[in-house]
């Protein structure tokens, strides 16, 4: 929210007077705000209620009643119509409304002089096709392996493979490369290319970069087809190449149709799909993903998976999940080359020292605390995919766990002048730190699975422009996220699954030859359940399941 609302949101909720926010406040949070040595008064209330929730403090009614209660009566009049005898029943009546992108929404805003455009949320490109007209060079080691994926592709004896690269060493431009390359060889270029992604962000960026790779070395106008979030069918166009972008999500609700139309695209792709790309492959074999991965495949395509984490089982688990997935690409991965072409023991070692990863800067923060789990949690944590959810909410309720990450992220802005990104444990715990960290003086936002999509979008571009020192993600950054500025991450969401702990560290070691940082602090907050290996280790985790 930009300043002059936010403080209009402020004083709006200050008119209330202390008592009357506290009602609306939990008690823990009015502790932490005296923890820290903040008087409380409608003042420092109002603020801190503001920065946590923004507008959608008014989602309650009863606070919105007493928000109306403190304006003038000629006002509420000139707003709800009537006289002073109905006024009460005319205000109880308007307030019987749901908080969210609607009219009564957007008016009451407006009559507390707040913009209605705080609850606009980002408008979707309906534009589901456009053409793409017919330059920047690979380094060697991706040049190398688009050589390797060209001669998978091209070879009659392999169906299926799976591209093994690190986050932020080019799984994308470097398949994609490969791929124009099949698609320009082709004899019959009516063909089409699947990307399959599980994200609108993923899809997004997949876009852009087949129509940037394409420009630049395609061979003839194609045809690059948006079909995700629910947009309309679009016709394949004429003869030549043609790329779609689709969700898994939307695939599968595909399979289900009834439109008859719709279906008949969807078997038309499939007829001429040549090469179909799996983004975050590790996801292949769950029971949705190969359905709409058949649908969209027929007994001549070739399926390429994308990933920087090929396997599926955690630290102390059975491989058997990881089998399936080297299984389902016929035991075939394409790893790392170095420069010259050659098979590399340690891939995080040369693209570091080649400026491709951050050096990683990694040491453990001791949260001192011991979590007594029960025989069910910790049968669960060896046994299921992770660690529990109500185990993660105890976790992020520990007050001093909180302060310790909190008070060691902003150590690293004021000392180090970094940018950090902290995976918190809960929504919860996320919202808590960003609040503590603001109320210490640090610019800090948090983005959760609940915030709207206009305010995580704000909050993720303030990041990645400066304005923010400190984002604190739970839920939803560990994939189609890249912010080359990241200078630390702070892990304080514990974890059994190898692939997730990669995708975390992932988003900060991006290197300089990538437009990211030469060093990154990678921060383990250490607890009594937290076992993950070190990063290289974690890239080299799942090898033994291929051939």
């Amino acid at each position: 929210m930009e300043e002059s609302s936010q403080k209009k949101l402020t004083d709006l909720l200050a008119s209330m007077g202390v008592s009357k926010i506290a009602e609306f406040l939990q008690r823990e949070q009015l502790s932490r705000l005296e923890a820290l040595g903040i008087e409380i008064t409608a003042r420092t209330s109002a603020e801190f209620f503001a920065a946590e929730s923004g507008v959608d403090v008014m989602k309650n009614a009863k606070l919105r009643l007493e928000l109306f209660m403190t304006r003038d009566t000629k006002d509420l009049l000139s707003f709800l119509g009537g006289d002073e005898a109905t006024l009460g029943d005319a205000l109880l009546a308007f307030n019987k409304f749901s908080w969210g992108d609607n009219s009564k929404s957007r008016d009451c805003l407006r009559f507390f002089g707040l913009k209605p455009e705080l609850l606009d949320r980002p408008r979707l490109d309906r534009a589901a096709s456009f053409t793409i007209p017919v330059e920047k060079p690979l380094h060697k080691y991706q040049n190398w392996l688009r050589k390797s994926i060209l001669e998978a592709l091209n070879d009659t004896e392999i169906k299926r493979f799976i591209l093994h690269m690190p986050t932020g060493s080019g799984k994308t431009s470097t398949s994609l490369e490969a791929v124009v390359d099949f698609v320009r060889g082709l004899r019959n270029s009516d063909t089409v290319v699947v990307w399959f992604a599980h994200s609108d962000e993923l899809c997004e960026q997949a876009c852009e970069s087949i129509a940037n790779i394409w420009e630049a070395h395609g061979s003839e106008p194609s045809q690059l087809i948006k079909l995700w979030g629910g947009r309309a069918t679009v016709p394949l166009a004429g003869v030549g190449p043609k790329f779609v972008v689709t969700s898994f999500q939307t695939a599968y609700k595909i399979l289900h149709t009834d439109n008859d139309e719709r279906f008949a695209m969807f078997a038309a792709i499939r007829r001429q799909c040549s090469v179909l790309v799996i983004d975050e492959a590790h996801q292949s074999t769950a029971p949705t993903y190969q359905d709409a991965i058949e649908l969209f495949s027929n007994s001549n395509t070739k399926i390429v998976g994308l990933t920087a984490t090929p396997g599926r089982h955690h630290v102390g688990q059975a491989g058997d999940d990881t089998l399936d997935l080297a299984s389902f690409y016929d035991g075939n991965k394409i790893d790392i080359l170095d420069d010259e072409g050659e098979k590399l023991g340690n891939p995080i070692q040369f693209l570091t020292n080649n400026g491709i990863l951050s050096q990683a800067d990694r040491y453990q923060l001791n949260s001192g605390q011991d979590f007594e789990l029960s025989a069910s949690e910790i049968r669960h944590i060896s046994e299921q995919l992770d660690i529990p959810a109500k185990v993660l909410k105890r976790i992020g309720k520990n007050a001093a766990r909180t302060d310790l990450v909190a008070t060691h992220a902003a150590h690293l802005v004021r000392e180090y002048n970094c940018s950090v990104i902290i995976f918190a444990p809960s929504k919860d715990n996320a919202v808590e730190l960003a609040s503590l960290l603001l109320y210490s003086g640090i610019d800090a936002a948090s983005v959760t699975g609940e915030s709207s999509p206009i305010s995580r979008r704000d909050s993720i571009k303030s990041f990645k422009d400066g304005d923010l020192s400190v984002l604190v993600n739970f839920g939803v950054l560990t994939t189609g996220f890249d912010a080359p500025n990241i200078d630390a991450v702070i892990v304080a969401r514990p974890t059994t699954s190898v692939v997730l702990y990669s995708q975390m560290i992932g988003r900060g070691l991006r290197g300089p030859s990538m437009g990211g940082t030469k060093t990154c602090k990678i921060i383990d907050v250490v607890d009594n359940i937290l076992n993950m290996p070190r990063s290289d280790d974690a890239f080299r985790y799942f090898d033994e399941f291929y051939d």
